[in-house]
């Protein structure tokens, strides 16, 4: 869906994108979208320009956790690499960890 949109997304945050805007998709912000797809670069993208890591859906999921319970490897090594917290409960008290082990995922 999202893959090999940077550009676009690119021109919609330079013609003032809420970064932070919340989608149709169980209440998730952008970020969520992108890290259940998978795409990194518009992930980092949304981050440099202010995306918050740690909004989260209608679970109080935040990125980490939902890149990991879709796999997206590449997504959480890149929200590690900016520094996000490791340990952030969902409303369940689920972490992206228990995600992971969840769905069978091998990170």
């Amino acid at each position: 869906m999202l893959s090999g949109n940077t550009k676009t997304v690119q021109l919609l945050i330079e013609k003032g994108l809420d970064v932070n805007a919340i989608t149709s998709w169980y209440n998730s912000p952008l970020l969520n979208i992108a890290a259940r797809e998978g795409v990194a670069e518009i992930g980092q993208l949304l981050l440099d320009n202010g995306a918050d890591p740690y909004l989260g859906d209608d679970w109080n999921d935040p990125a980490l956790n939902v890149a990991a319970y879709f796999g997206q490897l590449a997504f959480v090594q890149m929200l590690l690499d900016n520094g996000i917290q490791v340990y952030t409960p969902n409303v369940n008290d689920k972490t992206a960890l228990i995600h992971a082990l969840e769905q069978n995922r091998t990170m």
